[in-house]
């Protein structure tokens, strides 16, 4: 999970419909490369389990917005509150 809560390089903004495909990413996460390939939260949606790791004191409010908030197209992360079968696995300093 990045910092603004992106998963898998599906930024804010993407829709719950998305499928797998070649993206542009945000400045924030395009450290390296510009471009990348994603599952879309359509595809997402037929995982039978997703799991999702985040770290350091950065990814805190990330992780408040995601799974302590409405879901919102302004938090990607949050969209796997309607999951059946989610894990989440935080180090200390990333706990809100």
């Amino acid at each position: 999970m990045g910092a603004n809560a992106h998963i898998g390089f599906n930024e804010p903004g993407t829709p719950d419909d998305a499928l797998a495909r070649r993206v542009r990413l945000a400045p924030s996460t395009a450290k390296v490369r510009t471009e990348g390939v994603t599952l879309g939260f359509r595809s997402l949606d037929h995982a039978a389990r997703v799991v999702i790791a985040a770290k350091g004191v950065a990814k805190r409010e990330a992780i408040r917005r995601s799974f302590f908030e409405p879901p919102s197209l302004d938090v990607p992360a949050s969209r796997l509150q309607r999951h059946r079968h989610v894990v989440v696995v935080l180090e200390r300093e990333a706990l809100p």
